[in-house]
């Protein structure tokens, strides 16, 4: 029945009625009414309040994924060094020099440890490039030429014999051989590191986005590091120590090791943001 039929009908008719009819917006293909402009902006207001409440959350959980593969990067460290130490007695290639524990040599003299390759040596089990880098610090495994060496993304002990502090020097608890070590001694460890006073200091060639696994501070929230025998795990910062480092005050590093032998160190050891 058309409109103005209804309308004809005795005791249907009222201009108002008629008005309303009129007036009304038209319906969509299914009867419903379209979305006004007010309500499409609340619907966009309430998507942006949930896309801010739930941002943080996801960056804090690529942030911990990034924990994961460190972890799992550092177990692949310990895996490659035992897999040199059984080719060669036991022992382990060492950083340089057996005492900056973020540097390989290449071969730079003709005798003694010198005349070894250990960039080399640990690249001969798989040891390079990515494998050296904690995902926190894309890029940090690099050659620095001038000096020359290899800089990694880790700190590495392995042939470290003694351990330097500005507190003095100590026999190190630091694995050089693996049939002579403790399960428990430090091989490697995230570069918690203070250069030059100063969490993030240092030339970027080296040091570049140092400490690793921060947030929202400038300082570590922890670091992961695997042992001498091959496990591995995640040391909150505040548990940490200034153990050995071949800096004394201008280069704080930091790991966790309970086995410290004659090292009692002293307050100003304890990490600090």
């Amino acid at each position: 029945m058309s409109e103005f039929a209804v309308l004809a009908q005795p005791g249907r008719f009222s201009f108002e009625s008629w008005r309303r009819r009129r007036s009304a917006p038209p319906a969509g293909p299914s009867g419903s009414r379209a979305f006004t402009l007010v309500e499409l902006l609340i619907a966009i207001g309430i998507i942006a309040l949930l896309v801010s409440i739930l941002a943080p959350t996801v960056a804090r959980m690529r942030h911990m994924a990034r924990r994961v593969v460190c972890l799992t990067r550092l177990a692949s460290i310990g895996r490659g060094t035992h897999a040199y130490a059984a080719e060669n007695h036991g022992d382990l290639f060492h950083c340089r020099y057996r005492w900056v524990q973020i540097a390989l040599n290449p071969r730079i003299g003709s005798s003694g440890n010198d005349a070894i390759d250990w960039a080399g040596a640990a690249a001969s089990v798989g040891l390079q490039g990515k494998a050296w880098e904690c995902p926190d610090r894309p890029g940090s495994c690099q050659w620095e030429m001038e000096y020359p060496q290899l800089i990694i993304g880790y700190q590495y002990f392995g042939g470290v014999e003694e351990w330097t502090t500005p507190w003095g020097v100590f026999p190190s608890r630091s694995p050089c051989n693996v049939y002579r070590s403790k399960e428990k001694w430090v091989l490697a460890a995230d570069c918690m590191m203070k250069i030059d006073q100063v969490w993030g200091g240092g030339r970027p060639s080296a040091y570049g986005n140092m400490p690793p696994h921060r947030w929202k501070d400038p300082w570590p929230e922890g670091g992961n590091q695997v042992y001498a025998d091959g496990s591995a795990d995640w040391v909150p910062f505040e548990k940490t120590l200034y153990i050995h480092s071949w800096g004394y005050y201008w280069r704080m590093a930091y790991f966790y090791q309970e086995d410290l032998g004659e090292y009692d160190p002293p307050e100003e050891a304890k990490a600090r943001p």
